[in-house]
């Protein structure tokens, strides 16, 4: 699976280097992603049909490991960029139908290199807050290019939820669309649905050139992992 992407959240999401310039003035996100498909969740609610959302107060829900590369890899800095805000809605019938899902992740709420998400990662990075913040602009500003393109989206369905291990989604990243089929988890943990997975993304099959320096001898490396956890409350009354 190239995978996911369609990744849920997520995913994606790479890294430059770690000093940036001010990043462009942009206007405020929507709410939603334009075309979200809110209006299907709303009539299957007032239908009484199983809508459930993803609870995005439970920390961290989608995790990006990302590496350096190049000859002189050793001078780089890996990077774990993180959000808390993978956001949407899963239509699950309680008779044997597919499960539809539809997320989407503001892109100017990705972090990078906290350190509990560093530390739960396995991941060593140490660099000081002022290159933590480069880097975090680098990726928002000039890589995810987030005045263009302000959200990633994810349009998934699956088998029945009692059979579902893996995902077919459409993930939309930097403004490219791809078909991604993603291995997945489904177990129930106290009354709520918990999905999660973990696959590769490449950058450049979304457009994104990785950060690079020195004719390449330091740059981020084109393959970044990508790991979510998401919660899934029970069905919603009415929105």
């Amino acid at each position: 699976m190239r995978t996911l992407g369609t990744g849920i959240a997520v995913l994606a999401v790479l890294i430059a280097g770690c000093a940036a310039p001010p990043p462009p003035e942009r206007p405020q996100a929507p709410s939603y992603p334009p075309g979200f498909p809110l209006a299907i969740y709303e009539a299957a609610s007032q239908r009484g049909d199983p809508v459930y959302v993803v609870d995005d107060t439970v920390g961290q829900n989608l995790v990006v490991r990302v590496y350096r590369d190049g000859s002189l890899a050793r001078l780089g800095h890996d990077h774990v960029v993180s959000t808390a805000s993978v956001r949407g809605y899963a239509l699950i019938p309680t008779e044997f139908a597919r499960v539809r899902m539809d997320l989407f992740i503001p892109v100017d709420e990705f972090r990078v290199d906290m350190p509990n998400v560093v530390q739960d990662a396995g991941m060593k990075v140490e660099l000081t807050d002022e290159q933590i913040a480069g880097t975090r602009n680098n990726m928002e500003n000039y890589v995810l290019e987030a005045s263009r393109y302000p959200f990633v989206v994810v349009d998934a369905h699956c088998a029945p939820v009692q059979d579902c291990s893996a995902i077919d989604a459409r993930l939309t990243l930097h403004g490219v669309q791809r078909a991604v089929r993603i291995p997945i988890k489904v177990r129930r943990e106290a009354g709520r649905l918990v999905v999660e997975g973990k696959f590769p993304l490449k950058q450049s099959d979304f457009g994104i050139t990785p950060f690079s320096a020195l004719g390449g001898a330091i740059s981020v490396a084109d393959n970044v992992e990508i790991e979510f956890r998401l919660t899934l409350r029970p069905p919603l009354i009415a929105f």
